[in-house]
């Protein structure tokens, strides 16, 4: 696992540790890419960085129902998870 894979999987379970049960695309890439920079997500290491850690089991996603993925650490999306983002359970 490279450095960016590493700073989101560190990213979502520190929003996790504070109730957080998951973040888009975008807040990832906000909360991992220097505001100085924002060029650098295109660059593979950064704009493949989601996909790469899906097909490892990472990261998992669930569609919410504006159609944005939200991305999470673990298996199945919780109950907890669904109810957050108003999904049936």
């Amino acid at each position: 696992m490279n450095a960016i894979e590493q700073s989101i999987i560190n990213f979502l379970k520190e929003r996790h540790a504070v109730g957080i049960l998951s973040a888009t695309a975008a807040e990832i890439y906000s909360a991992i890419i220097p505001a100085d920079q924002p060029k650098l997500r295109y660059k593979p290491a950064y704009k493949y960085a989601i996909e790469r850690l899906s097909v490892r089991h990472e990261l998992n996603a669930v569609v919410g129902p504006d159609g944005t993925y939200h991305y999470f650490i673990g298996n199945f999306a919780s109950n907890e998870l669904r109810a957050s983002l108003g999904l049936p359970s």
